[in-house]
This record gives C-alpha cells, sequence and structure tokens, in this order.
C-alpha cells in the first residue's frame, strides 16, 4: 500500500503543539499504522494518538488462519514516556479536545480522547468521569 492510497480513507488528522491525532476509520490494521507511521515522521511531531476505527478481519479468514503471532499489547507500542511535563501538556490538550469534540456532539471522539488521556495517565482526575458522562451523553465535566 503506499501513501497514496491512504488519501481515499476517511482519515482525520488534527494537530496541536506537535501532538497529532488521527481520528475517523482505516481500511485495515495496516493503513492504520501506516497512517500513524506517516504522521510520525513529520517533522516537529512529538506524540501521535491513533484513534482510528479498523473493521475486524472477515470471519472466514479468521477461521482458517494460523493463530497470529504473540504482538504487544497497544498500549506497550506506543512510544516510550519523555518526560511527566509533555505527558501532562499533551493529556491538557486532549481534555480540551474531548469538551471541544462534546460541545459539538461528537461524542464518539470525546471518548476517544478521554481514553487517550487515560493511556498517558491512568489516574487522571477528570479522564474517567468524561467517558462515563460521554456515555450518558452529559458531557465532560465542567471546570470550576
Amino acid at each position: 500500500m503506499s501513501s497514496s492510497q491512504l488519501r481515499s480513507q476517511p482519515i482525520v488528522v488534527e494537530v496541536a503543539n506537535g501532538i497529532v491525532t488521527l481520528s475517523g476509520s482505516a481500511g485495515d490494521a495496516v493503513s492504520s499504522q501506516m497512517a500513524e507511521t506517516l504522521a510520525s515522521s513529520v517533522g516537529g511531531v512529538r506524540r501521535v494518538f491513533n484513534t482510528l476505527r479498523v473493521p475486524p478481519p472477515p470471519a472466514v479468514a479468521l477461521a482458517s488462519a494460523a493463530p497470529p503471532a504473540a504482538e504487544a499489547p497497544e498500549e506497550t507500542r506506543r512510544p516510550p514516556r519523555d518526560d511527566g511535563e509533555r505527558d501532562r501538556e499533551a493529556a491538557r490538550e486532549l481534555m480540551e479536545k474531548a469538551k471541544r469534540e462534546m460541545e459539538a456532539g461528537n461524542t464518539g471522539a470525546a471518548i476517544a480522547a478521554c481514553q487517550e488521556v487515560l493511556r498517558l495517565d491512568p489516574m487522571h482526575p477528570h479522564a474517567r468521569d468524561c467517558i462515563e458522562r460521554g456515555n450518558r451523553r452529559g458531557g465532560p465535566p465542567r471546570r470550576q
């Protein structure tokens, strides 16, 4: 697959302060990985969050395929953490994105952003609440 083939796929790329978020759909896992690799190769990109939806492989292929080789879970494949300050900044930006998405009625994108926050900081004080509210369509928590 070439990068030009990715153009026909509904992939949304958002960039803020060197942090790239990929959302939308990829035709398959290879396309999703290629989009992530391309985004991370751009100068100035510090981190890429890949929230692309990938359809499951056809059931027929699963039945006849050999068991897949052991692969690291997605959480362990992300780049290693740099320093806590960059992670806090990324979490703050993702929570802002979640708020904007929720206000725009894009509940799924808001929940995905909050899930990325939890990957960065499993103890984030508002991310779990954001997901619960998103699931109830109540929106992210308001700042006080």
